[in-house]
Order: C-alpha cells, then structure tokens, then sequence
C-alpha cells in the first residue's frame, strides 16, 4: 500500500507550531510534495549531504552557481521569492535546535510528516487479530519496507539526520568547570547551550514506536523474571528485545539506501511535483531481518518448523478489523495484513501448491476491500489487482482440485485474461508518471513468471481453453520490453544491478516453448551477465540461493540445445558448460544438504535442483563421444542415478499435489528411464 508522508496544519498550540513550519521546509526540499512550496515548484528531491541549514532555514535551495547545474536548468529559488508569504526559519531559533542544527531540523520534520503514517501502522500492528511471533516480526518489516517505498527520499535524509544525531549525542556525560580561569570559545564550560528533548531528537519515530508495540506482542528469549527496577546491565530482557529489533531495522533501512544490488532509487517528475521512487527486493530483506531478530524471542515448540498452511490457517479471516471510512487507518490495517501474508510466503517452507492458491484467495480478499475502500480506478487497486491475478494463475487449483479440470482450467484463463491488460495499462501509467514504478516492479514480474509457468505446462501438453505456448510468447514479450525499459530507468542497462535482475527474463528466453533464436539469446544472457553477476554478489555476501536458481535453469538451456543440435562440436560446448553449471550447485555442499538431505527431496526445490543437475549427467553420457568424454561417462552416470535416487521420495509419497504428482512425476520417470536405457539397471533406491 502507498503511505505518503502529510504536510502538517500549522497548529494552535504555540509549542506544536515549530515543528509543523519545519515539517512544512523539510517536506518539499526532501521529495513531499506541497503547494505552498516557495517558487511554485511544489517540491525538489535534494541530497541531504549537501543541502546547507540555510536552505533548510528558507524551505528551498538556493540559486546554483553557473559551474554547479552541468547544463540542467535551475530549480533553485531566489531570496526574492522565499520572502515572499514564506518566513525564514529565524537564528535564534535555531541555536535551540542541536546537538547538529541541520540535522536536527530534518529530523524533527521527518518526525512529524510521518507521524500520522506512524501513529496508523502503531494501532494497525497493536490490534491485528494475530498472535504469532514469526508473522508478526515479517509484518512489521514489510510495514517499514512500505514506508520507505513510499516517501524513499525523505527516509534517506531522515535516516542521515540521525547518524549525525546520534554520533554528536554518543555520549552525553555531566561537565562541570570547577577552578578554571580562562576558556576557549569551544571548551566545556557554564555558558553550554543545552537543548530540550523535542528539540535535539536522536531517532526516527516511525521505527522505534513500531518496534515497541511489536515487542509488547513478544517474549524474549531470556529469563524475564527479574525485577525491571533492577539494574541489569543493557536493561531488561524486554528492553534488550527492543534495541534488537530497533538495530536490525536501521541496517535494513540503511542497506536501502547504500547502492546494493537489489536496490535503488530514481528521482521523477509527475503531477503531483518532484519525487523518489525506489525499487527492492522485499521478500529477501524480510527474510534478513526476521532470522536477525527470531533468534532473540521465544517461540512455541515446533513454530520455527512450520509449513505457510499452517500459518495461513492462524489468520483467519485477513479482512476482519479493518476500519472503513479513514484513509490512513485503513491503508495502515492493509499494509500490516499484507505483511502477514507476505512473511507466510518468504518466511516458512511452502511443501504444498494448495496453499499457495489459499495465499491467493486471501491477498484477493484484501484487495476487493481496497476497491471498495480507494475504488477501482486508484493506484492501490490496479497494483494489488495484478499482484492478486498473478498468485491465482501459478497457482489455480485449491487442494481438492487438478488444474487440469475444465472448472479450474475456465476460470484460470479468465485471470489470464484480465491480467494481461491490466499490465499493459500499468506500464503505460508508470511510463506517464501516473503509477510509482518501485510499487510496479514489485508486482509485475510475478505475473510474468506465472504466465510463463502457463506457457511451459500447455508446451508439455496442451490444454483445451488456455493459449497455446506461442501464443503466450507472443503476448509475454512487450510486456517483458516494457518491465525492462522499467528495470533500465531504474539503473541503467550496463550496470551490474541491471544484469543482477536479468534471471527471470532469461529463463522465459531459454524456457520451453521459446522459438531457438529467443533460446539462444537467453543463454547468452546467462552466461555473460545474470551468472557472472550472481557469482560477484554471493562472494560479497549475498545467499548461494540467488546463485543456484539462475545456474539450475541455464543448465537445462544448454542441455536441450545440445539435443536438439546435430553439430558435434556444438553439442560437446553446451553441454560441458551446462556440467560446469551443475558441478558448481554440486560443490556447495551445505546447500545440497540443505535441500536433499540424507534420505532425498521433500521440498519442490529440492526435487527441481535433483531432476535438472540428473538430466544434465544423463544426456553427457548419451551423448559422450570423444576418448576424454568417454572415461568420464561412468561417473556422470553414477550421479545421475544418486540424483535420482535422491528426487525419488518426492515422487513416491503423498508429498506432492496434482500437479506435481502429474507434470513432475512424468519428468522423474522420463529420467529414470533414460538412466534404464543407458545402464539397463536405472537407478538403485
């Protein structure tokens, strides 16, 4: 959900006064949009390194030098001008503010644009009828992952307010001249200035407050019998639980904000006036930080086990308690389920397609009340809209059901039908600045990946009411074009993010059902940018997953290029490239016991991962033809078959649903027998 910051009424009270004039400076020089802005520019997106306390002061930036603008035209405002109905920010005024004037100004501003956002999310978060820990810690992560979408430059500004804030405020000891005669104008000495607590602020409200009511909904993970008066080193265990949280949330919150290869910002023009949009991973910073802070609370014996149906089933009705009527509180109780639905899929392991189709069912539930709260034309609707479409078309069956029955397969293709157009006009509306192109990426290519999960399933067998698979490529490449001039605006098509975010459009080059020209380019993609880049951040810390996905799928790009080429020479080159792929998920070790265990693959990852790195070795084998390959033939067979051996339990149990006991069983036996035909004994259980 959007949460935009609000400039503030200038109040009666004389005491609240001050802070509302700041909110009303700060909001427009850090991307917050405001009619009163001096010069009529409504707002300006400024770097809050650079930006002086003056400007601060006035509400706009000066004039630029004739050396400083590069050849922009000036959006600074004249002296002139700010006079005008706009009253300086006065210097006596400003000696109270501190321990760093600037940064104090921005951060009491920031403080109180965001504090109807903060005070909704607080009641939101305090009252959602949910009682698990786990949901709760995603929930309000996703909570300020939403803020930050929504207002990114004013969080950035904010969030560099309080390093300087606080780095001045470190420590804070009583000083005291005792029988000293002279002083310097900067040493300790009687004539300190000191400063009110609302004047010299050390934090961000928004993070803190949210984190002491998620607190007051945990236990800690420590003995909590002692007396609070007591004097406990770093305070009571809630009190430590709370710095927890409130530390992991700032890195998160700055890992934004640091040019890391799952985000960025860009800077926009709309009609509303100038401002940020961000774009970032938000399942993968939800995960950071949930395992940061989950191992610090206490939870019920077996929770950290859990399955997404069996926290799915604890939520109940996601609409119940939500508020009609006012704007904020409603997107505050929105935003807060949508977390808990979210934190169900990133957070929890997901053995059962049906709850995925529930998950669907549920987010369907909350977006109908975003059309009845915003109404069917709002932003917050066409995006919620297509994120709920693109989580029933992958998964369309409930768990009674095959998604190859006619009932099933109709209204399957009536998603389709709705969805695919309503992408079109979100990528027009991004393009015109109607629509934030951060909360687009965020959606859209969930909707592609299901689409072409569609499209790989009637290129296996065609089903009778859903296009054809050339059909489908047809309709997905504009609206691929179109995500990734999104992606390029974003950060440029020659830097490493733009190739870091690659994978999913490569896979749909390679995938099947692509024409061998799409097939071809796809694998280049993987093999000079998606690839080299994943490995640059897993060496810098990044989880091997980001890794292993981008090589399980090129290694079946290359393989069934090698089969389908006659070309000696061209088969041998694919598929030695598709076993450096599959060696190189091989060799990390922890991951593959992560996955397969000691006894095989309960999970789809697992039996995915198996079944591609087997058919790999399967097909090098068939296929061996020089002396070299030919000594190596017996190997890749024996890993093959313990590969298989490895994917048979999810096969052979009741582990998989419809469509895994239907589309991927078929795939396991096609290998098993290839193996059979190759050694005449296939593989040993």
């Amino acid at each position: 959900m959007i949460l935009k910051a609000q400039i503030p009424a200038i109040p009666e009270s004389r005491l609240q006064q001050m802070p509302a004039r700041l909110a009303r400076k700060v909001g427009p020089l850090f991307g917050v949009p405001w009619d009163g802005a001096p010069g009529g520019m409504r707002s300006w997106c400024c770097d809050y390194s650079q930006l002086t306390l003056a400007e601060i002061m006035r509400g706009a930036p000066r004039l630029a030098k004739a050396s400083e603008l590069g050849g922009y035209e000036d959006r600074g405002v004249h002296d002139d001008v700010v006079k005008k109905g706009h009253a300086v920010i006065a210097n006596a005024t400003a000696a109270r503010f501190g321990p760093d004037t600037k940064a104090a100004f921005v951060l009491v501003g920031a403080n109180v644009l965001l504090r109807p956002v903060t005070d909704a999310l607080c009641k939101a978060l305090r009252e959602v009828p949910v009682d698990d820990p786990q949901l709760l810690i995603g929930a309000y992560a996703y909570c300020l992952i939403e803020v930050f979408r929504s207002e990114p430059i004013l969080l950035i500004a904010a969030l560099q307010a309080q390093g300087v804030q606080r780095a001045l405020g470190a420590v804070v000891v009583p000083v005291r001249t005792a029988d000293v005669t002279g002083l310097a104008s900067h040493e300790f000495g009687p004539d300190r200035v000191g400063y009110d607590r609302e004047n010299a602020p050390m934090s961000l409200e928004l993070v803190e407050r949210l984190a002491e009511v998620l607190c007051d909904r945990l236990e800690p993970r420590e003995r909590v019998d002692v007396d609070a008066s007591e004097s406990i080193p770093g305070g009571n265990a809630q009190e430590r639980l709370r710095r927890t949280v409130v530390g992991m949330a700032q890195a998160t919150l700055f890992d934004m904000t640091a040019g890391a290869v799952d985000a960025t910002v860009r800077v926009v023009d709309t009609a509303e006036g100038r401002s940020g949009e961000v774009l970032l991973m938000t399942s993968a910073r939800m995960q950071r930080f949930a395992h940061a802070v989950s191992v610090h609370v206490q939870f019920p014996e077996g929770a950290t086990e859990s399955l997404m149906a069996d926290k799915l089933s604890v939520l109940g009705d996601i609409t119940e308690g939500i508020p009609l009527g006012s704007d904020i509180d409603c997107r505050a109780a929105l935003t807060v389920r949508r977390g808990l639905l979210t934190a169900a899929l990133a957070l929890f392991q997901n053995r059962d397609e049906s709850s995925r189709y529930l998950r669907g069912r549920m987010i369907e539930a909350l977006t109908e009340r975003v059309r009845e709260q915003f109404g069917e034309d709002s932003a917050d609707y066409r995006l919620e809209r297509v994120k709920t479409l693109a989580d029933l078309i992958h998964f369309p069956a409930a768990g009674d059901e095959d998604p190859r029955d006619p009932h099933v397969v109709t209204r399957r293709a009536q998603w389709l039908d709705e969805a695919l157009p309503r992408a079109h006009e979100l990528l027009a509306a991004t393009a015109e600045g109607r629509i934030d192109a951060g909360h687009l990426a965020e959606r859209l290519p969930d909707l592609l990946v299901a689409v072409n999960q569609i499209r790989r399933e009637v290129h296996r067998a065609p089903v009778e009411g859903l296009p054809d698979a050339r059909e489908l490529t047809r309709r997905l490449l504009p609206l691929w074009d179109g995500y990734r001039k999104v992606l390029a605006s974003f950060f440029g098509e020659e830097s490493r993010q733009y190739q870091y975010r690659q994978h999913n459009y490569s896979a749909f080059l390679v995938g099947q059902g692509s024409p061998p020209d799409l097939r071809a380019r796809g694998l280049a993609l993987f093999d000079e940018q998606v690839i080299p880049m994943r490995r640059e951040a897993v060496a810098e810390g990044a989880l091997f997953v980001t890794l292993r996905g981008p090589l399980q799928v090129a290694t079946r790009g290359h393989v069934a290029f090698a089969r389908e080429h006659d070309d000696p020479a061209t088969r041998r080159a694919h598929l030695a490239t598709a076993r450096s792929y599959a060696r190189e998920v091989l060799e990390k070790k922890e991951e593959t016991r992560r996955l397969l265990g000691e006894t095989g693959a309960t999970t789809t990852s697992g039996f995915i991962m198996a079944t591609a790195l087997a058919e790999c070795f399967l097909y090098s084998a068939e296929f061996a033809s020089s002396a070299e390959e030919e000594a190596d033939r017996a190997d890749w067979i024996t890993l093959a078959a313990d590969l298989l051996r490895l994917a048979a339990p999810y096969v052979s149990g009741d582990s998989g649903k419809p469509r895994n006991r239907a589309d991927r069983k078929r795939a396991y036996e096609a290998l098993h027998r290839k193996l059979i035909q190759l050694t005449g004994t296939g593989a040993q259980g």
